[in-house]
């Protein structure tokens, strides 16, 4: 294969005739095997194989990881709820038993709500005071 002919070789030309030359060798390459059919199948099978089982690994890691990971961490915060929920309940049967509130109760004993008691007074007096005065009207006003 001729790749220049004499006297027109520059580092530029040669550069872009050795590219050409390259791109051509591959795009042979490259058909060539397309041609071949199933051959090419098995050979794309068996170079990225791997890759999509270590893809497929991977994520299989991750998602059992993630998942046991979660499940810890609900088992301790349904843990510390009930152990908070417990704490305030004694808090409020303590404020209940000192007298400063009363709360709605269920059958099972937990605090359902609060019961608000209101109680009103009211007095109310009244006086009045009046000085009569007696005039004498002429008889044309009355």
């Amino acid at each position: 294969m001729i790749l220049t002919n004499t006297g027109t070789a520059t580092a530029t030309t040669l550069r872009l005739r050795l590219h050409s030359a390259a791109a051509h060798a591959v795009g042979v390459r490259f058909l060539g095997s397309e041609m071949e059919g199933s051959h090419s199948m098995v050979q794309f099978i068996v170079e990225y194989a791997p890759t999509f089982l270590s893809v497929l690994v991977g994520a299989l890691v991750t998602f059992v990881a993630a998942r046991l990971y979660y499940q810890k961490a609900g088992k301790d915060l349904y843990k510390e709820a009930s152990e908070l929920r417990r704490l305030n309940n004694l808090t409020l049967r303590a404020m209940a038993d000192a007298g400063l509130c009363e709360f709605n109760i269920d059958n099972d004993g937990h605090i359902r709500g609060l019961k608000i008691s209101l109680s009103g007074k009211s007095e109310t007096s009244s006086s009045m005071t009046a000085k009569p005065t007696v005039t004498s009207a002429k008889r044309d006003e009355i």
